[in-house]
């Protein structure tokens, strides 16, 4: 069939990189880094250096040698130039946690504010901190190793939720902060309708990763694709009767589906005068723009346009170097934080950054807060992604102020300013201090 094939498979263009260094090798070469750091006469620049396997590592504000994932284009960049993120949130941090204190952190993406907190608690303290990427637990162990911090910090590669249950886990290699947990079991329904057949063979990862494309396909692609597989239909309920028929049509549909949205991605980060050229090579000659080149490809009955254009943009992406990481879901393990953090010792901060779930990790800590009267807790507040991964927030904060919490907004000064009911339901994005006690 081409590129356009049930296949799916790539050539050296999609070649993978070497695998990533081993803890042991990249201590290996902080000795050559602590001389780097020594011969950099300007104080203000932080230390960095490739190593290899989508590697780095660069020296934060505060002095920590910290490992960092390249291919993250949110975090790492401001982390590699300056070693700073989020400041502001990292002095409120600083100010409130003492020497000894028992601590909590769940998101700790690359460990930025892991190394600072675990710094700032000292050997009398202890830290838990969860990361539920596993790709970011090697570059969190090697910083808290490097740094000389593992000795009072407990690393837990899982979600912390409401419950211990095992639910898919979202990543987009580019944008790490971003991850975050999916309910299998309320984006695939009960099985029953069109579609059933299809999530059951594929599994909840990867049909949910080809779903969430198709459902973005034009109708003309999705008819290219229908065209190739052999089906009349396109449309839900004809598509997914004809994919019931059985597995092997599943799995070519999923190949053909997500080698064009690979394709597509990769097109978006062609330069325009790169997507002119495609067109033209391909006897195209109008204005270049997704809309009109993608309606004269429809117009080919064969389908046969869709498949040359696929062919070409894996080529020259693959040549510009813009070939998209693809996103990852992936299964993952939810914990509750009372059924892990079992100190008789009060938690002295709970410091939160999970992309919605926040309401839903302190349901599962219950006992931490009954237990911890004095308790500090720095998070992220987004309340339109709580609202789609929690549910009610308005109901989260009543039941917050119940258990006798307030709430100050940080203010880019680092300043606390407190905030009401009202007021929190309208802010946009931002980090949040809660706690029971005045920590203006």
């Amino acid at each position: 069939m081409g590129w356009l094939s049930a296949s799916g498979k790539r050539g050296a263009a999609g070649a993978n990189v070497s695998p990533p260094a081993t803890i042991s090798d990249l201590a290996e070469r902080l000795v050559h880094l602590e001389r780097m750091a020594a011969a950099s006469r300007d104080g203000a620049r932080p230390v960095y250096a490739y190593l290899g396997g989508g590697r780095a590592v660069t020296r934060t504000h505060r002095g920590h040698l910290l490992f960092i994932d390249t291919a993250d284009l949110t975090i790492a960049p401001h982390l590699a130039l300056s070693g700073v993120w989020e400041r502001s949130t990292e002095d409120v941090v600083h100010r409130l946690l003492r020497p000894g204190d028992l601590a909590i952190e769940v998101g700790a993406n690359m460990g930025y504010h892991t190394v600072a907190m675990a710094e700032r608690i000292g050997p009398d303290g202890w830290l838990y901190t969860f990361e539920a990427n596993r790709k970011l637990i090697p570059l969190l162990r090697a910083s808290l190793a490097a740094n000389g911090l593992s000795d009072r910090v407990t690393l837990v590669p899982k979600a912390a939720l409401d419950r211990a249950c095992k639910l898919l886990f979202e990543i987009d290699p580019t944008a790490v902060g971003g991850g975050h947990v999916l309910d299998a079991d309320a984006l695939l329904g009960d099985g029953t309708g069109p579609w059933g057949f299809a999530a059951d063979r594929l599994g909840a990862a990867t049909w949910l990763k080809t779903r969430r494309i198709w459902s973005g396909l034009n109708a003309g692609m999705r008819e290219v694709v229908a065209r190739r597989l052999g089906s009349e239909g396109t449309a839900d309920a004809e598509l997914g009767r004809w994919l019931a028929v059985d597995s092997v049509r599943v799995e070519a549909w999923s190949a053909l589906v997500l080698r064009l949205g690979r394709a597509l991605s990769a097109w978006e980060r062609l330069p325009l005068a790169v997507r002119d050229r495609v067109g033209r090579a391909m006897g195209f000659d109008g204005a270049v723009g997704g809309g009109r080149l993608g309606g004269w490809l429809d117009l080919d009955p064969t389908g046969e346009r869709w498949v040359v254009w696929g062919e070409q943009v894996e080529a020259v992406a693959a040549s510009f170097d813009v070939l998209p990481e693809s996103e990852e879901i992936v299964p993952v393990e939810c914990v509750a934080l009372d059924d892990i953090v079992l100190d008789t010792r009060p938690v002295a901060l709970l410091r939160m950054d999970v992309e919605g779930v926040e309401p839903l990790v302190l349901h599962g800590a219950r006992r931490i807060l009954r237990n911890s009267p004095d308790i500090v807790i720095v998070a992220e507040w987004a309340v339109s992604m709580m609202k789609a991964r929690s549910g009610d927030v308005a109901e989260h904060v009543r039941d917050l102020e119940t258990q006798g919490f307030r709430f100050w907004r940080i203010a880019e000064t680092g300043m606390l300013d407190p905030v009401g009911r009202e007021t929190l339901m309208g802010l946009p994005l931002c980090d949040v201090v809660i706690a029971r006690r005045d920590v203006a």
